[in-house]
């Protein structure tokens, strides 16, 4: 179990990275995993690459896990640069079910934000039963070829 939790710390913490293009210990994630409701987040004076890039025009797509922290609405991806998202919050979720492993709770969603700012979000309990790994390669395939090709974008698939 140690193992285990190191190496998702690691992965955590390159997740966090990436979007920020800095290193761990400057944004503090250094120590621990952040788990759903556990009061650790990425925190909001960090910078993330969509916001870089949607003052370029980008329409935004985060596909997959977030693992960014989800305390509040303004530690989710559609209040972090991202104008659509589907996937889970947290880590551990089951692959067929789509529930978190470990605490229990349905955690798949389709979270999005209009030209205007208005959030939506839809709960996909009528995913149970499909396997995660092509849900979210389907909706990433459905997004490219259903994207306007005059308008860049920017898809983080993890």
């Amino acid at each position: 179990t140690t193992r285990a939790t190191l190496r998702s710390t690691r992965v955590l913490h390159n997740s966090s990275s990436l979007l920020t293009s800095r290193y761990i210990v400057r944004t503090g994630l250094q120590a621990d995993v952040i788990l759903n409701g556990g009061g650790m987040a990425l925190p909001l004076n960090e910078t993330l690459w969509p916001e870089y890039m949607k003052e370029l025009g980008y329409q935004n797509y985060l596909i997959g896990k977030w693992h960014q922290g989800a305390n509040s609405w303004k530690e989710t991806p559609t209040f972090r640069g991202f104008d659509y998202f589907y996937g889970y919050y947290g880590g551990q979720i089951h692959y067929f079910g789509h529930y978190h492993t470990k605490f229990g709770g349905h955690d798949f969603r389709r979270d999005s934000r209009d030209e205007n700012g208005k959030f939506t979000q839809d709960i996909l309990k009528n995913e149970v039963g499909n396997y995660l790994t092509k849900s979210l390669t389907d909706e990433a395939i459905r997004i490219v070829k259903e994207h306007d090709r005059k308008d860049p974008m920017f898809m983080y698939f993890s």
